[in-house]
């Protein structure tokens, strides 16, 4: 069952089932060593969920100084309870009613990434979900930077919480993935070399994934040059991050991601992908019209995403106020003593919304919220539907 909110430019709120014990998928017999599988279950055990335990320390974040911020910052502070969630039993008998989710688990794709994780699992003596734990307890933070002209950068940092297993794994990595390539005959697809002490690992070329460990962390960049940058801030002691943390942002046990987007950079960067157009499709101004407008409006976005036990909810803060807003918008605002109803939640409700309008003022601010020829196929309706409301129009 589900209900949606909506707030000065936020939403929140999803109900759903979750908790319950992790599903362990069945072992398979080892196979299929080929290179960009085990690339695949290097990052599947180096980026997915873990526990946060108590006293694991604070999710590190790629620092910048603050002409460098990043445009798009991801963070999951508590990655444990992604894990926890997705392999709960009753999760993942909803996640089978959809049939992409049953043909990818059912594909050769999804054993073959899982025979390679298990076969990586079985080389660092450990089940894959103890793994996961312990190679990112403390957290994961991926950036996104970008200036006008230039290929963007991104960065991922995963912060272990048992740095012994985290070397381990690249040993086994870099094992696997040279006997591969030595079976075929090619080239060593892991080149090294020294950046002030720390080893760099480049994958695929100047411009592939180039990784480093750094004091129990995997670092991770789009090329050497940006890994090397990395590696100077996360042993420098930087601080955490440049982005800004806004105020009464939502950061408890329940935590599964954070995210921002600086979209005043954006669309600097690239006008024409980034700004949104004035008049949207009607269904978009319809359902979403004061979020619409909203979101054309703010400078950056804030988004945090909390799942507990009962409830999967959502909140985004576009950080504007309520004066903000503009007047043609009010038909979607409700004001003292109204609101939407109780969401309708008959037997095998999946999803359910409320919404409140004030169709009579959407209908009064079609002029600024509908494209023309939009509000010329209105003015059309209206003059051909006085006729059967005895010349009144249709707005009375």
């Amino acid at each position: 069952m589900t209900g949606w909110r909506c707030s000065d430019g936020a939403f929140g709120g999803r109900t759903v089932p979750s908790g319950g014990s992790a599903a362990r998928p069945r072992r398979t017999a080892p196979g299929g060593r080929r290179f960009g599988l085990i690339a695949v279950a290097f990052v599947v055990l180096g980026t997915t969920a873990a526990v946060a335990q108590a006293g694991d320390g604070p999710t590190p974040t790629p620092a910048a100084s603050p002409n460098e911020a990043p445009v798009i910052t991801l963070e999951v502070p508590h990655p444990a309870l992604l894990i926890d969630r997705l392999t709960d039993p009753r999760i993942q008998q909803s996640l089978r009613l959809s049939p992409q989710y049953r043909k990818f688990r059912d594909g050769q794709q999804f054993r073959q990434i899982q025979m390679v994780a298990l076969l990586v699992a079985g080389q660092l003596h450990t089940t894959w979900d103890r793994a996961l734990r312990d190679l990112t307890g403390g957290g994961i933070v991926a950036t996104v930077s970008a200036d006008p002209g230039k290929d963007p950068r991104l960065e991922l940092v995963v912060s272990a919480r048992d740095p012994e297993l985290l070397e381990r794994l690249n040993e086994v990595f870099l094992k696997l993935a040279r006997e591969d390539a030595k079976k075929k005959k090619t080239p060593d697809p892991v080149k090294t070399s020294d950046y002030r002490g720390t080893v760099l690992h480049i994958v695929g070329g100047e411009k592939a994934l180039a990784y480093a460990i750094v004091s129990g962390r995997l670092a991770a960049a789009n090329s050497t040059k940006g890994l090397e940058r990395l590696v100077d801030r996360l042993r420098s002691d930087a601080p955490a991050s440049a982005t800004p943390a806004r105020e009464g942002a939502r950061d408890d046990a329940h935590t599964i991601l954070r995210g921002h987007v600086d979209l005043e950079r954006l669309k600097k960067l690239d006008p024409k992908k980034f700004t949104l157009p004035d008049r949207p499709d009607p269904g978009v101004v319809f359902l979403f019209g004061s979020w619409y407008e909203a979101l054309k409006r703010a400078r950056a976005i804030d988004a945090t995403i909390q799942w507990s036990e009962t409830e999967l909810a959502a909140q985004v803060d576009l950080g504007l106020t309520k004066s903000g807003r503009p007047a043609s918008v009010r038909g979607f605002v409700p004001g003292p003593e109204q609101g939407t109803l109780p969401p309708l939640r008959p037997p095998g409700t999946i999803a359910s919304l409320s919404l409140w309008r004030d169709w009579a003022s959407i209908w009064e601010s079609r002029a600024d919220l509908l494209p023309p020829e939009t509000v010329q196929g209105l003015a059309q309706f209206d003059t051909l539907a006085g006729q059967f409301f005895g010349g009144r129009e249709f707005g009375e």
